[in-house]
């Protein structure tokens, strides 16, 4: 008998375990929220003045002085000259009209996140003259120059896709995008601005929590189930203690 009253003891223990984390989990699932936020080129960019220098000799992005980069040198290209990426106009730097062969300018891009975010997910799509590197939150997302894919039938290049999901983490608030793009010939432009540039739509997306629907952490979870059991198993010893 008394075999059998422990082992229905630990199953009721186990069932309030597994309801409590049923309720909690239920909760944070009533609070969460799906959000998606995006930019296009032409919008809220920044972009750097023109570095001189070959393949490998990338700037530093962390010595650009963005406050001095404004918005009014963006520079808009109309038509397919060199693609097309619905509702992403190709853009480069104003200001550079005579850009020199093997040459860098940097695109500058911040996206606010809502706080208590998770399950976040990324990817920039673009069009890139010539080669591209992205940088996320300050960190090199993929050391392989990225570059336009070439349709010789259609006559222009075709957007890209690059996911950074890897880079993003549980919580952060923000997303920086430094988009280094390398030209290596001189440019023959003629209405102002130059070619060294690209035109891109990104993309984060996830959850987050409302006010009031804070997630517990596993750990307080498990001692949460743990310390319920524990009440009922003392309380179980007690009525089954013998009487003196």
């Amino acid at each position: 008998m008394a075999y059998i009253r422990k082992i229905s003891i630990i199953s009721r223990c186990l069932r309030l375990f597994v309801v409590s984390l049923i309720v909690i989990w239920a909760d944070i699932d009533a609070h969460a929220t799906t959000f998606n936020v995006s930019a296009v080129s032409g919008n809220n960019v920044l972009v750097s003045r023109t570095f001189r220098g070959g393949i490998n000799d990338r700037p530093d992005i962390s010595t650009i002085d963005w406050g001095h980069a404004r918005g009014a040198n963006i520079l808009r290209h109309g038509g397919r000259g060199w693609g097309e990426l619905a509702g992403s106009p190709w853009i480069s730097n104003r200001r550079e009209r005579n850009a020199p062969s093997g040459s860098f300018q940097v695109f500058h891009v911040e996206l606010t996140l809502p706080q208590n975010s998770y399950d976040l997910s990324g990817n920039l799509k673009f069009l890139v003259d010539d080669l591209m590197w992205l940088y996320v939150n300050n960190t090199l997302v993929s050391r392989k120059p990225q570059r336009g894919y070439y349709s010789p039938r259609r006559g222009y290049y075709k957007p890209r896709t690059l996911d950074f999901s890897s880079m993003l983490e549980s919580g952060i608030t923000s997303v920086v995008m430094d988009i280094v793009v390398w030209n290596r010939s001189r440019p023959k432009w003629r209405r102002g601005g130059n070619p060294t540039g690209l035109a891109f739509a990104a993309n984060v997306s996830g959850q987050y929590r409302e006010p009031g629907g804070d997630t517990p952490e596993p750990g307080t979870m498990l001692l949460l189930g743990t310390a319920l059991g524990s009440l009922l198993w003392i309380r179980r010893r007690r009525d089954f203690a013998p009487k003196t």
